[in-house]
Formats: structure tokens, C-alpha cells, sequence
């Protein structure tokens, strides 16, 4: 359900007390300081792991070139990525989809390949740099032409152009951003006598938190290998070592 941009700021304001009367609208300079304070809140939340809640799977068809990329005018896209998480190669040539996993390398990594440049064979690493607002991949060795891109990347958390604007988000997010945009707002008008209660700190950060537990990966849970000489991953289920 679509939520108007305006009534969120809206709840905001009326937590952080600068709007002290039910009912009574923000001011235009209000609602516009409180939307510009938002976005700040967002693009500080795009570059936290815990608080992206989904990966956004993108397809690209490949040329032969070394580098490709994402962002205004990019190559491949213009959704340039804030995070690869993984990369695959899927293969033009066979009748079902092969995909096989391209390891995504630090500029360490790729700075340690003594040969880089080899054409016509299937990539199997990729570098990506992140620039802004043009980001550049790197793959090693480079595709003969045909073969498609699939990238798992972080799906960003919508921002805001007007307050006119209507916005859709995942659940509990509706309650981070009021609570936490409050928390902030607060600071922001503090000369107007702006102020949040305790209970809406301790909300902000149960929202957060919430947040940053429902996206966060489990790791895999492993047992140390029973002593006898052996070596291997002990599987607790069957009492065995593989």
C-alpha cells in the first residue's frame, strides 16, 4: 500500500515535537528541511548491508570488451551498483542456462593478475571499482561475445524527490523512518524547542535493530571434527565426516 511522502514527514515532525498541535500542518520550510533530512537518512542506510532488504538480480548481454559500466550513459546499465554481492557467467551456447560463478576480486586481486588481457574465453573474475557515478567492471578473460551478466546487487531503499511524492515500503521500514527521522529532526529544530521522549529513542533503535536482524545472513553453523586422525566437516546428523 502506497503511503504518501508528506504524512510520513508529517508523523515525524509531530514526534520530534515541532508540530506541538494534532492536526495543524508543516509549515513549507518545515516539510522541506524534514525531507532533505530523510534522504540524508536513506543514503546513509544504502551503504549498511544490515539494512538492505533484498538483492536486485540484473541480466546484461556481453560484448568482447575488458571493461564495462554502470551508471549515467553506462555500457552495460545505467543502475550502477552500490555492492556486487555475486557475479555469474551464463553460457549462450548451450540449449538449458549454465551459469557458472565469476569470483568478484578486490583491486588487490586484480592488480595481482600478470595477464589480463585474453580474448575469446569465458570471464571468470571481476573487479569492480565503484566509482561515482560511473562505476567500471573489470573481467578477466573477456567474453567472445553473446554470453549474458548476471549480477546479485543490493536493491537500494527508495528515496524521495517532493512530498508530494507516494512511497511503498517493506514491512517495519515505515517504522524505522518515522522514529528515526524524528530522533533526527529533533537535533534539527532543537532551537524551536524540538525534542523526542525517551520512548521514541528506545523505538528508533528496537525498529533498527529489527531491521538489521531480519537482513542479516546467519552463518552457517560447523562443528569441530572429532579427534581420530581425520579430517573433514563432521555432519551432527549422521554422525559422520565428509
Amino acid at each position: 500500500m502506497a503511503t504518501p511522502v508528506s504524512q510520513l514527514l508529517y508523523d515525524a515532525l509531530r514526534l520530534a515535537g515541532v508540530t506541538k498541535v494534532a492536526g495543524i500542518t508543516p509549515s513549507a520550510d518545515q516539510l522541506a528541511d524534514a525531507l532533505a533530512h530523510a534522504n540524508l537518512m536513506i543514503d546513509q542506510a544504502q551503504v549498511k548491508r544490515p539494512m538492505i532488504y533484498t538483492m536486485r538480480l540484473s541480466t546484461y548481454t556481453l560484448g568482447t570488451s575488458k571493461t564495462y559500466t554502470f551508471g549515467p550513459s553506462g555500457t552495460l546499465g545505467s543502475n550502477r551498483p552500490v555492492k556486487i554481492e555475486r557475479a555469474n557467467l551464463i553460457l549462450s551456447t548451450t540449449g538449458t542456462p549454465v551459469h557458472l560463478q565469476i569470483f568478484e576480486g578486490s583491486y588487490e586481486d586484480f592488480a595481482n593478475l600478470a595477464v589480463q588481457d585474453i580474448p575469446g574465453a569465458r570471464p571468470r573474475f571481476l573487479y569492480c571499482d565503484y566509482a561515482y557515478p560511473l562505476a567500471t567492471i573489470y573481467l578477466v578473460p573477456q567474453d567472445k561475445g553473446g554470453d549474458k551478466l548476471e549480477l546479485w546487487d543490493w536493491q537500494p531503499i527508495q528515496s524521495f524527490t517532493t512530498t508530494g511524492d507516494t512511497v511503498q515500503l517493506p514491512p517495519g521500514y515505515q517504522d524505522w523512518f518515522v522514529n528515526n527521522l524524528a530522533v533526527r529532526l529533533a537535533s534539527v529544530f532543537k532551537e524551536q524547542g524540538a525534542s523526542v521522549t525517551d520512548d521514541t529513542r528506545i523505538e528508533a533503535r528496537k525498529a533498527t535493530q529489527a531491521l538489521m536482524s531480519r537482513n542479516s545472513k546467519s552463518p552457517r553453523a560447523i562443528s569441530d571434527a572429532p579427534s581420530g586422525g581425520r579430517r573433514g566437516d563432521f555432519n551432527y546428523y549422521s554422525g559422520t565426516i565428509k
